[in-house]
């Protein structure tokens, strides 16, 4: 691999870590330099999260009616394609490989880039649900009780997960 790949990747490696060291101590000067309310950060970190997510429906329809996707390269020999399907399917099959999935499942052909869209407008819209209801029992009940409430809401989607029909039908299909 050419050397400006791994600095690249080095410089985006160290671009992650700080963003994640900044976004993990956001909450805690919100609250302790600004004296804003858990609410407040509840409200501020929804909205961050869900419009990064409501945007893609965008995205995703105007993918749609231009009939094109994404150009994830610049050079076209096949082992830099290689790689590059490779990682990607790393990536997405550690993330969001079950929930595409799921989506392309029950989305028409034509408009899998709407549908794609619009699950992430739903990604977004119930970030910015959760986040608030978060802010709004740590302020009301404490932080554990947060962290409790998050623990039952897993517990609920993996029962969910577990008892939606697209998932029997992989089960059993």
């Amino acid at each position: 691999m050419p050397s400006g790949i791994w600095v690249l990747g080095f410089v985006s490696l160290l671009m992650d870590i700080s963003s994640e060291m900044i976004h993990s101590l956001l909450p805690l000067f919100m609250v302790t330099t600004l004296g804003a309310g858990t609410i407040a950060v509840g409200i501020v970190e929804g909205l961050a999260e869900s419009l990064a997510l409501v945007v893609k429906v965008f995205s995703g329809t105007l993918s749609d009616y231009l009939g094109r996707r994404k150009g994830l390269a610049l050079n076209d020999h096949w082992s830099v394609i290689l790689a590059g399907v490779a990682l990607w399917g790393i990536h997405m099959g550690m993330t969001q490989g079950l929930l595409a999935t799921m989506v392309a499942d029950v989305a028409p052909t034509d408009l899998r880039g709407t549908a794609y869209g619009c699950f992430n407008l739903a990604c977004g819209l119930a970030m910015l649900i959760a986040s608030l209801l978060a802010g709004f029992l740590w302020d009301r009940l404490g932080a554990a009780f947060t962290f409790y409430a998050g623990a039952c809401f897993s517990v609920l989607a993996i029962i969910g997960t577990l008892s939606s029909p697209v998932t029997q039908h992989r089960r059993t299909g």
